[in-house]
Formats: structure tokens, C-alpha cells, sequence
């Protein structure tokens, strides 16, 4: 091609052609090509799923120690299990016989493999340093009995004084029959 000899429309298309091939060279120069941008986002994806797998691991790891922590806790829990009796232990240990107003065993029908055992409670002009170490030893039974139901309101007229009903519950494993 004779560069000279072209009029000067020509040699616009020319040199705009020329442009327009250079920004398109440097463009997949700059930025890689289709299958390697298509890489990195599969690699992104990836890596994302990477990330919510090992959170889920995480979540399924301490969930699994939970669990073990209650089949030894149930399995510690005898069939014959006495909550009144370690209940009313605990609230003579902690001196706090006077402030029962009401306290109430019950048993419930559980499911098809638990048994479910509970004491309700009513105590009156309790401090929260009394009511937290109730809790606090209950929590450090040997058995799997757990603070159910609480509720907690300022006694009237009495101040640092609490009115408290409290549900604390057992659980424990229901043997299985043999099939005849």
C-alpha cells in the first residue's frame, strides 16, 4: 500500500483502523484472555466454597462435641435418679430452705427415649448472689438436669430482694424392651 498516494479520507480510515487494532491488542494483552479471567473466577468460587465448607466443619465439630457432652451427662444419670432430693440438697447446702415458699416434683411422659423429671419452684426474698449460685450448682450436677423455666422479679418494697419460680428438669435414657 502506497501511504502517498492515498487522499487524506483515506489515510483518516487508515490510521483509525490502526488505532482501533492497538487498543485491541492491548486490551487481551492487559487483561489475559476469556478462558484465564474464566479461571480466576472459577478460582474465586472455589475458594468461596472452600470457605463455607470449613465454617460448616467448624459448626459441625462443635455441635458434635455438644452432643457428647449430653450422651455422657445421660449416661451418667441413673434410671432411678432422685431430682427432688439432689434439688432440695443443693437448697440446704446454700442455706436456703427459708425462702421456699412452694416446691413441687412432677413427672412427664418423655418421649419414646428420654425420661423427663421436674421440680418446680417458688422462692421468695432471695438475693442474685443466692440465685446464682443456686444456678451454679445446679449446673454442676452429675447428672443431665438443666434450669428449664426461670422467672425472676424484684420483690416490692424490698431492696436487693428477689422473687423467683424456677423449673429445674432431668433427663435420663429410657431402657429399651427386648422384642419378644
Amino acid at each position: 500500500m502506497n501511504l502517498p498516494k492515498l487522499e487524506s479520507r483515506e489515510k483518516l480510515l487508515v490510521l483509525a483502523g490502526a488505532a482501533v487494532a492497538v487498543v485491541f491488542v492491548a486490551v487481551f494483552a492487559l487483561r489475559g484472555c476469556g478462558p484465564k479471567r474464566t479461571g480466576n473466577a472459577d478460582l474465586a468460587r472455589l475458594q468461596k466454597t472452600r470457605d463455607a465448607f470449613i465454617a460448616d466443619l467448624r459448626q459441625y465439630q462443635a455441635l458434635k462435641q455438644t452432643i457428647d457432652r449430653i450422651d455422657q451427662k445421660l449416661a451418667a444419670t441413673p434410671q432411678d435418679y432422685d431430682l427432688f432430693g439432689t434439688v432440695s440438697g443443693i437448697i440446704e447446702t446454700l442455706g436456703l430452705r427459708p425462702a421456699i415458699r412452694n416446691i413441687k416434683p412432677n413427672q412427664s411422659a418423655g418421649t419414646d427415649f428420654f425420661t423427663e423429671a421436674y421440680v418446680d419452684m417458688d422462692m421468695q426474698g432471695i438475693k442474685l448472689n443466692d440465685l446464682v449460685n443456686l444456678l451454679s450448682e445446679i449446673e454442676k450436677a452429675p447428672a443431665f438436669i438443666r434450669v428449664s423455666n426461670l422467672s425472676v422479679k424484684k420483690r416490692y418494697g424490698e431492696e436487693g430482694q428477689l422473687d423467683i419460680n424456677i423449673r429445674v428438669t432431668a433427663y435420663g435414657l429410657k431402657l429399651q424392651e427386648a422384642a419378644p
